[in-house]
C-alpha cells in the first residue's frame, strides 16, 4: 500500500468535515486506532475497504492518485519545452489531455480527422510526454503538475494565452462562473507584501480543493477553471505613455 494513500485519505476526511474521533464511530474503533493508522500508515486491507465506504471513495481510485502524486512540480527539459514552443497546436493538445478533454470533443470542436489527432499524439510520444497504447488511448507519462521555466522558451506564449484568457472573461461578463476585477490603491509596501501573501495562500486553496475534488468526484463532475493574477507595484512609465503635445498654434496631423 503507497503511503501516500493515507495522505490522500485524510483530504478525503477532512473534505467531509469529518474527525479522526468521527471515522472511529463510525467504524465502531477508538479513536487512538483511528490515529495510529493514519500515523503509521499501515492497516490490513479489510480495515482500508471499511476506512474507504466510510469516506465513499474508491480504493483502487486511491492507489492510482497515490502512485502519480508528487510532491513538487515537474521542470520538463529545456528541448522538450523548446519543441511546444515551435508546435503551438501540439502544445494545445497537450494542455487538452492534461485537463482531461476526451477525444471525442477534441475531434468535434477543432475540426480534426482521427489520423491528425494520432499524429499529435505520436510527436508528442516522441517528446516523452505520453504512451499510445494498443488500444489507441492516449496515458500522460507524468500526470502530476509542471511548472514551466519563467525564462524558458515557453514563457512569452504563456504570457500570451494568458491574455487571451483574460480578455475571453472579460468579453464574458454576467455569464457563469466568470469573474474579473481590477483595482488601484496608494499602500504602506507592508500592505502590498500582504496581499501578495494572500494571493499565494489563495493560489494553494486552489490547489487543495482541486485535489479533493479530483478524489471524491468522477471527471465528468468536474469544470477546469484557470486562476490568473497579477500584483505589484506600478512603474508607471511602462503602462502609461504621454506623448508630447504641438506647439501652440501648430494643428494636430499638420505635415
Amino acid at each position: 500500500m503507497h503511503a501516500n494513500s493515507f495522505a490522500i485519505l485524510q483530504q478525503a476526511l477532512k473534505a467531509r468535515n469529518m474527525t479522526y474521533a468521527d471515522l472511529a464511530k463510525r467504524l465502531d474503533l477508538s479513536e487512538p486506532t483511528i490515529k495510529r493508522i493514519f500515523s503509521q500508515r499501515d492497516c490490513k486491507l479489510s480495515r482500508l475497504l471499511e476506512i474507504c465506504d466510510v469516506l465513499e471513495v474508491n480504493l483502487s481510485d486511491v492507489v492510482d492518485r497515490a502512485e502519480r502524486s508528487v510532491d513538487a512540480p515537474l521542470t520538463l527539459p529545456i528541448e522538450v519545452e523548446a519543441a511546444l514552443a515551435k508546435d503551438k497546436s501540439l502544445f494545445h493538445y497537450y494542455i487538452l489531455l492534461r485537463d482531461k478533454v476526451s477525444a471525442e470533443h477534441i475531434l468535434g470542436r477543432y475540426n480534426l480527422s482521427q489520423d491528425q489527432l494520432f499524429a499529435l499524439g505520436m510527436k508528442l510520444e516522441r517528446l516523452n510526454l505520453v504512451e499510445i497504447r494498443e488500444n489507441g488511448q492516449v496515458r500522460l507519462m507524468w500526470p502530476g503538475p509542471i511548472q514551466f521555466r519563467q525564462d524558458g522558451p515557453l514563457m512569452a506564449y504563456i504570457r500570451e494565452l494568458n491574455l487571451r484568457f483574460l480578455n475571453m472573461v472579460m468579453t464574458s461578463l454576467g455569464e457563469e462562473h466568470q469573474f474579473f476585477t481590477t483595482v488601484s490603491r496608494r499602500m504602506r509596501p507592508d500592505s502590498g507584501a500582504e496581499i501578495q501573501r494572500e494571493l499565494a495562500a489563495l493560489h494553494a486553496k486552489i490547489a487543495e480543493l482541486a485535489r479533493q475534488d479530483q478524489l471524491l468526484f468522477a471527471d465528468s463532475e468536474l469544470m477546469t477553471f484557470k486562476f490568473t493574477a497579477a500584483w505589484g507595484a506600478i512603474k508607471y512609465h511602462e503602462v502609461l505613455q504621454i506623448e508630447a503635445p504641438c506647439p501652440q498654434g501648430e494643428k494636430v496631423g499638420a505635415p
